[in-house]
């Protein structure tokens, strides 16, 4: 401090520039800093895309040759439905979906294929490619109800 007093404000100075380095460059010199704008301007994968891709990663293994129309299903307009898993409570669950007008398309899916086979005996029978214990309600177009809206 003495030094500061007795003519030495200039060597305090320098001094201390020489600690900080220039003024606007922080601590380091410039070739260390992080450069802000690549990350923002990064291409950016859309979240839709993310999805599907993580679905044809996994599902298409699973479900082998039915993946491209439950593929092509997913890419059509939307449907509103419940798919019902092994680990919910399925009588309550079922009650309050049907007074909501839901129907479970997956039982019903065999029925209609009955009806439409006993009109014409020449086609082959249809053999059953879901599991009965699968049940997936479908909400009647238009009936977004059940959802909360979109944010």
């Amino acid at each position: 401090m003495a030094a500061l007093g007795a003519g030495g404000g200039r060597a305090a100075a320098a001094l201390l520039l020489r600690r900080r380095g220039p003024a606007g460059l922080g601590a380091g010199p410039r070739r260390y800093r992080y450069k802000e704008k690549w990350a923002a301007t990064a291409p950016r994968i859309p979240p839709t895309r993310l999805a599907l891709h993580h679905f044809d990663v996994n599902y298409s293994l699973q479900l082998k040759d039915l993946w491209p129309s439950v593929r092509a299903s997913l890419l059509c307009e939307q449907k509103y439905g419940a798919l019902l898993n092994n680990f919910s409570p399925v009588d309550h669950v079922t009650q309050e979906l049907e007074l909501l007008n839901a129907t479970d398309f997956v039982s019903e899916a065999p029925k209609k294929a009955l009806r439409s086979q006993e009109g014409s005996e020449t086609s082959p029978p249809l053999r059953p490619s879901i599991r009965s214990n699968i049940k997936c309600y479908t909400f009647p177009r238009g009936d977004i109800t059940r959802f909360r809206p979109a944010r």
